[in-house]
Protein backbone atom coordinates (compact mmCIF):
# COMPACT_ATOMS: atom_id res chain seq x y z
CA UNK A 1 0.00 0.00 0.00
CA UNK A 2 3.05 2.12 0.82
CA UNK A 3 4.49 1.39 -2.42
CA UNK A 4 1.73 2.49 -4.70
CA UNK A 5 1.42 5.95 -2.69
CA UNK A 6 4.91 6.23 -3.28
CA UNK A 7 4.22 5.84 -7.09
CA UNK A 8 1.61 8.40 -7.46
CA UNK A 9 3.06 11.07 -5.67
CA UNK A 10 4.09 13.66 -8.30
CA UNK A 11 6.54 16.56 -8.06
CA UNK A 12 5.40 19.62 -6.88
CA UNK A 13 6.63 22.18 -9.12
CA UNK A 14 5.85 20.27 -12.15
CA UNK A 15 3.12 20.90 -14.16
CA UNK A 16 2.58 17.18 -15.60
CA UNK A 17 1.66 14.38 -13.61
CA UNK A 18 5.80 12.58 -13.33
CA UNK A 19 6.26 9.88 -10.99
CA UNK A 20 8.80 11.25 -8.54
CA UNK A 21 11.75 8.55 -10.21
CA UNK A 22 11.05 10.06 -13.72
CA UNK A 23 11.91 14.03 -12.67
CA UNK A 24 15.67 13.85 -14.02
CA UNK A 25 13.98 13.01 -18.08
CA UNK A 26 11.61 15.06 -17.15
CA UNK A 27 14.02 18.45 -16.52
CA UNK A 28 16.02 17.21 -19.68
CA UNK A 29 13.17 17.35 -22.06
CA UNK A 30 11.72 20.62 -21.00
CA UNK A 31 13.94 22.71 -23.01
CA UNK A 32 11.97 21.12 -26.12
CA UNK A 33 8.95 21.33 -24.99
CA UNK A 34 8.62 25.10 -25.49
CA UNK A 35 4.99 24.83 -26.61
CA UNK A 36 1.82 24.60 -24.72
CA UNK A 37 0.78 21.32 -23.22
CA UNK A 38 -2.04 21.42 -25.36
CA UNK A 39 -0.56 21.59 -28.26
CA UNK A 40 1.56 18.98 -27.33
CA UNK A 41 -1.47 16.66 -26.51
CA UNK A 42 -2.54 17.53 -29.84
CA UNK A 43 -0.03 17.66 -32.29
CA UNK A 44 2.51 15.17 -31.06
CA UNK A 45 5.86 15.97 -29.43
CA UNK A 46 8.31 16.70 -32.15
CA UNK A 47 11.68 16.78 -31.33
CA UNK A 48 12.25 14.24 -28.83
CA UNK A 49 13.69 11.50 -30.68
CA UNK A 50 15.07 13.52 -33.32
CA UNK A 51 16.62 17.20 -34.03
CA UNK A 52 14.99 17.15 -37.25
CA UNK A 53 11.33 18.43 -36.91
CA UNK A 54 10.50 18.15 -40.45
CA UNK A 55 11.43 14.76 -40.83
CA UNK A 56 9.22 11.97 -42.09
CA UNK A 57 8.84 9.20 -40.01
CA UNK A 58 10.60 5.83 -41.39
CA UNK A 59 10.00 2.15 -41.01
CA UNK A 60 12.35 -0.36 -40.64
CA UNK A 61 11.07 -2.13 -44.01
CA UNK A 62 11.78 1.09 -45.76
CA UNK A 63 14.96 2.11 -44.71
CA UNK A 64 16.39 -1.50 -45.12
CA UNK A 65 14.62 -3.03 -47.85
CA UNK A 66 16.05 -2.45 -51.13
CA UNK A 67 14.69 -3.58 -54.73
CA UNK A 68 17.09 -6.51 -56.27
CA UNK A 69 19.33 -4.56 -58.90
CA UNK A 70 18.81 -7.16 -62.20
CA UNK A 71 21.18 -6.73 -65.05
CA UNK A 72 19.44 -6.57 -68.22
CA UNK A 73 19.35 -9.07 -70.61
CA UNK A 74 19.91 -8.05 -74.41
CA UNK A 75 16.72 -9.58 -75.65
CA UNK A 76 17.31 -7.93 -78.85
CA UNK A 77 20.32 -8.76 -80.71
CA UNK A 78 22.40 -6.03 -82.61
CA UNK A 79 21.19 -6.67 -86.20
CA UNK A 80 17.56 -6.25 -84.97
CA UNK A 81 18.29 -3.15 -82.62
CA UNK A 82 20.32 -1.52 -85.81
CA UNK A 83 17.67 -2.22 -88.28
CA UNK A 84 14.70 -0.35 -85.74
CA UNK A 85 16.99 2.56 -85.53
CA UNK A 86 17.70 2.68 -89.13
CA UNK A 87 13.85 2.33 -89.67
CA UNK A 88 13.47 5.39 -86.81
CA UNK A 89 16.12 7.66 -88.64
CA UNK A 90 13.93 6.90 -92.03
CA UNK A 91 10.63 7.97 -90.47
CA UNK A 92 12.01 10.48 -89.35
CA UNK A 93 13.61 12.14 -92.22
CA UNK A 94 9.89 11.17 -93.84
CA UNK A 95 8.29 13.29 -91.54
CA UNK A 96 10.47 16.12 -91.69
CA UNK A 97 9.76 16.54 -95.17
CA UNK A 98 5.85 16.24 -94.67
CA UNK A 99 5.78 19.06 -92.14
CA UNK A 100 8.42 21.33 -93.66
CA UNK A 101 6.35 21.84 -96.50
CA UNK A 102 3.97 25.17 -97.25
CA UNK A 103 2.07 25.77 -94.06
CA UNK A 104 -1.85 25.73 -94.86
CA UNK A 105 -3.69 28.10 -93.44
CA UNK A 106 -6.58 26.50 -91.31
CA UNK A 107 -10.17 26.69 -91.85
CA UNK A 108 -11.35 28.33 -88.74
CA UNK A 109 -14.90 29.62 -90.34
CA UNK A 110 -17.63 27.56 -88.41
CA UNK A 111 -20.65 26.32 -90.33
CA UNK A 112 -23.05 28.73 -88.86
CA UNK A 113 -20.46 31.47 -90.27
CA UNK A 114 -20.33 29.64 -93.84
CA UNK A 115 -24.17 29.12 -94.02
CA UNK A 116 -25.79 32.04 -92.35
CA UNK A 117 -23.75 35.26 -92.35
CA UNK A 118 -22.49 35.27 -96.40
CA UNK A 119 -21.63 38.58 -97.88
CA UNK A 120 -23.92 38.28 -100.72
CA UNK A 121 -26.87 38.46 -98.76
CA UNK A 122 -28.53 41.75 -97.98
CA UNK A 123 -31.36 42.20 -95.41
CA UNK A 124 -34.30 43.90 -96.82
CA UNK A 125 -36.66 44.96 -94.73
CA UNK A 126 -40.46 43.70 -96.21
CA UNK A 127 -42.64 46.63 -97.79
CA UNK A 128 -45.71 47.33 -95.44
CA UNK A 129 -48.90 46.15 -96.13
CA UNK A 130 -50.68 49.20 -94.79
CA UNK A 131 -50.16 52.31 -92.93
CA UNK A 132 -49.60 51.70 -89.50
CA UNK A 133 -50.08 54.12 -86.74
CA UNK A 134 -48.66 53.44 -83.15
CA UNK A 135 -51.38 55.91 -81.76
CA UNK A 136 -54.10 54.19 -82.49
CA UNK A 137 -53.26 50.65 -83.90
CA UNK A 138 -53.72 48.24 -81.10
CA UNK A 139 -51.33 45.54 -80.81
CA UNK A 140 -52.36 41.65 -81.93
CA UNK A 141 -52.20 39.48 -79.50
CA UNK A 142 -53.12 36.21 -78.23
CA UNK A 143 -56.21 37.75 -76.49
CA UNK A 144 -57.74 40.09 -79.38
CA UNK A 145 -56.98 37.06 -81.36
CA UNK A 146 -59.43 35.07 -79.27
CA UNK A 147 -61.79 37.60 -77.76
CA UNK A 148 -65.08 35.35 -77.99
CA UNK A 149 -63.18 32.91 -75.78
CA UNK A 150 -62.57 34.91 -73.01
CA UNK A 151 -64.53 35.45 -69.89
CA UNK A 152 -66.51 38.07 -68.44
CA UNK A 153 -65.80 40.31 -70.75
CA UNK A 154 -68.46 42.59 -72.59
CA UNK A 155 -69.29 43.14 -75.91
CA UNK A 156 -66.84 44.08 -78.71
CA UNK A 157 -68.02 46.98 -80.54
CA UNK A 158 -65.32 47.51 -83.06
CA UNK A 159 -61.82 45.59 -83.80
CA UNK A 160 -59.73 48.58 -83.65
CA UNK A 161 -60.29 48.89 -79.76
CA UNK A 162 -58.76 47.55 -76.59
CA UNK A 163 -61.24 44.93 -74.88
CA UNK A 164 -62.23 45.91 -71.22
CA UNK A 165 -63.70 44.51 -68.30
CA UNK A 166 -67.48 45.88 -68.02
CA UNK A 167 -68.00 47.46 -64.31
CA UNK A 168 -70.69 49.65 -64.86
CA UNK A 169 -73.45 47.35 -63.93
CA UNK A 170 -71.67 47.41 -60.05
CA UNK A 171 -71.96 50.55 -59.42
CA UNK A 172 -75.35 53.06 -59.44
CA UNK A 173 -76.03 55.60 -62.53
CA UNK A 174 -76.22 57.83 -59.40
CA UNK A 175 -72.76 57.88 -58.02
CA UNK A 176 -71.45 58.47 -60.99
CA UNK A 177 -70.00 62.01 -60.41
CA UNK A 178 -68.18 63.37 -63.24
CA UNK A 179 -66.98 59.90 -65.41
CA UNK A 180 -69.21 59.67 -68.52
CA UNK A 181 -72.16 57.65 -67.93
CA UNK A 182 -72.35 54.07 -69.64
CA UNK A 183 -74.55 55.11 -72.55
CA UNK A 184 -71.96 57.79 -73.26
CA UNK A 185 -68.63 55.58 -73.61
CA UNK A 186 -70.03 53.69 -76.41
CA UNK A 187 -69.11 55.86 -79.26
CA UNK A 188 -66.12 54.25 -80.97
CA UNK A 189 -65.27 55.31 -84.23
CA UNK A 190 -65.94 51.66 -86.59
CA UNK A 191 -69.36 50.61 -84.01
CA UNK A 192 -71.44 50.79 -87.05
Amino acid sequence: MFQEQKQKQTLPNSDSKCLMENWVEERLTSGVDDRAKRDILKHGNKGILSLDRFQESDTVTHTDYKRHEVKSQCTQGARSRLQEQELLKQFEREAEEEFSGEAVEPVTASVTKTDFFSREFVSKPPAPTRNHNYEIDQPITFWTEHRDRATGLTQVKARDTPFRRNDAFSQPIGEYWNEPKPHELDKYPMSG
